[in-house]
């Protein structure tokens, strides 16, 4: 199980690229404390998919998935993807805390190749007792959420992707 967090951009924060509206961190892989697993990889590589295909719109070029021979597939539109910035970095307690003191946290959430995404709730530290609850309410579904549809519909040949390829046996 891997964990992301997803960020309101704050001036001063990572990136002066103006593109970017939202922040996602997940830990680095070299850390020790994170699986190499697939749907973490898989989350990360579909955003920055959707980022290449919104650079490639922009200058003209059409996607693949625009001229996919299964016409009958919705296509999966997923723009404000291309808003989030994603970053592999050593994230500490401390961090956490700041993001949570500047209540900067949009969203926490897990992955693993059964439950594909899990919102995290809940985050108690041993000396520090609770720490983060989630309680926003979102009219839009959160990343996570449009994240494990995204991948489900791939899975189930709803949508084109590049990646998925439905076999007829």
């Amino acid at each position: 199980m891997n964990i992301f967090f997803h960020l309101k951009k704050v001036d001063s924060h990572h990136s002066d690229d103006d593109r970017y509206e939202t922040i996602l961190i997940t830990p680095c892989l070299n850390e020790r404390t994170v699986f190499p697993e697939v749907m973490r990889d898989t989350c990360i590589k579909l955003i920055q998919h959707e980022q290449e295909q919104e650079q490639g719109q922009v200058q003209g070029q059409r996607s693949n998935t625009d001229t996919h021979k299964d016409s009958h597939k919705k296509k999966a539109k997923n723009e404000h993807w291309a808003k989030v910035q994603v970053i592999e970095k050593a994230v500490s307690v401390d961090k956490l805390m700041k993001w949570i003191e500047n209540k900067q946290i949009i969203e926490i959430f897990a992955t693993d190749s059964v439950n594909v995404t899990t919102k995290i709730q809940k985050i108690s530290c041993k000396n520090r007792g609770h720490i983060y609850e989630q309680s926003i309410q979102q009219e839009t579904p959160w990343l996570s959420q449009q994240l494990r549809n995204h991948i489900l519909d791939m899975q189930h040949g709803v949508i084109e992707h590049p990646w998925s390829v439905v076999a007829v046996v």
